[in-house]
């Protein structure tokens, strides 16, 4: 592979965060496929908007995950704006990569670097990388679930995450078991951030605690047909706009869309099966739209109860994330403490946080 030129001069520090503006592309002395200081070891696979690979920081000595983001596709996503006020694209992608270089928690993929081809269409995203794979592999478990012991200590792991995401502003919008990375101390990490949203804030909503009033509205349909709340899916399916917005102009709420498919996460963990199942997309959106899942047995009149709240079809009467986060059974009727969630907001971008994000 034949050396890139530099496409940009410079690069800026934020703490431990680096935002490169000069890519060079090429093979090394042993024939591994580098990009500026970081070599190529094995594919990881396919994220929402490009490839991801397993690279090794030779400056660090760290490994990574770096993914190739089409700058393209994200520029279509965000297009509609992430903020009111006519927001453009590169708008919308600014603000995102500039929070997502904050976002800095336990329980939440860390971003290292952003690599930024200003020429050509392509952007790179170095992140942490989690080795333990999924949280939940169905081949591991032989098509079984894991039980209630270790599902509570992971849902207790991936409610830190998620609450720290929304205190700072962010849907995930696809939460599921491939998106659980599971650590070497058994902790949890939520990671791919590609079909995730921020926020909208307008004089409708409440106060987020940062003198700004949140509507928290999710105007696009997005995530894996299984562990899609059922409000999305029915925006889709009235149409009429290509984003799902309702007739009203408004969205779904993004917040309870997450704590439904936090809901389907832990069926499957403990049931090794999704609740709601079909042949088709189709199919397994009407069975979200119009079914109820089956609790088996064996299962707890704990788990049941906090199942039956969270997988509730109406977004304005499912629990809360914070309920969850104190319920019954996650507590284990209170021999276990509620999780915490004394989670402080990143601050928000700076005017220069925003210019130099991308």
């Amino acid at each position: 592979m034949t050396s890139v030129d530099a496409l940009r001069d410079g690069s800026f520090s934020l703490g431990d965060f680096r935002d490169t503006k000069t890519l060079h592309l090429r093979a090394d002395a042993s024939g591994n496929v580098r990009l500026n200081q970081y070599v190529v070891i094995k594919d990881l696979g396919q994220g929402a908007f490009g490839k991801v690979k397993l690279c090794l920081n030779t400056q660090t000595n760290r490994l990574c995950a770096l993914k190739c983001i089409n700058r393209r596709s994200l520029r279509r996503k965000f297009g509609a704006g992430l903020a009111r006020g006519g927001a453009s694209g590169d708008v919308g992608l600014q603000r995102e990569i500039a929070i997502m270089k904050k976002l800095v928690h336990p329980n939440v993929v860390r971003l290292y670097e952003v690599i930024d081809d200003a020429v050509g269409q392509y952007m790179f995203l170095a992140l942490e990388y989690v080795p333990g794979g999924p949280v939940y592999d169905p081949a591991r478990y032989g098509g079984e679930g894991m039980g209630e012991e270790l599902a509570r200590h992971y849902l207790r792991e991936i409610c830190r995450g998620l609450d720290f995401l929304h205190v700072n502003g962010v849907v995930h919008r696809d939460l599921k078991p491939d998106n659980l990375l599971k650590k070497t101390d058994g902790g949890v990490k939520i990671c791919d951030f590609g079909v995730s949203e921020l926020f909208e804030y307008d004089e409708a909503g409440g106060d987020d605690g940062r003198g700004r009033v949140s509507l928290d509205y999710v105007t696009t349909t997005a995530g894996t047909p299984a562990f899609q709340a059922p409000e999305l899916i029915e925006l889709n399916a009235r149409g009429g706009e290509r984003f799902g917005r309702s007739s009203s102009g408004k969205g779904a709420r993004g917040k309870p869309s997450d704590v439904w498919s936090l809901g389907v996460c832990l069926y499957y963990m403990v049931c090794g099966s999704v609740p709601f199942k079909g042949d088709t997309t189709d199919e397994v959106y009407r069975n979200i739209v119009g079914t109820e899942p089956e609790m088996p047995g064996e299962m707890s009149g704990d788990l049941v109860d906090l199942l039956t709240r969270v997988l509730n079809k109406n977004p304005d009467e499912r629990v809360t994330l914070k309920d969850i986060m104190c319920h019954a059974w996650v507590t284990k009727r209170g021999t276990l403490p509620a999780v915490d969630s004394t989670q402080t907001a990143t601050a928000e971008p700076t005017a220069r946080e925003l210019l130099t994000s991308i």
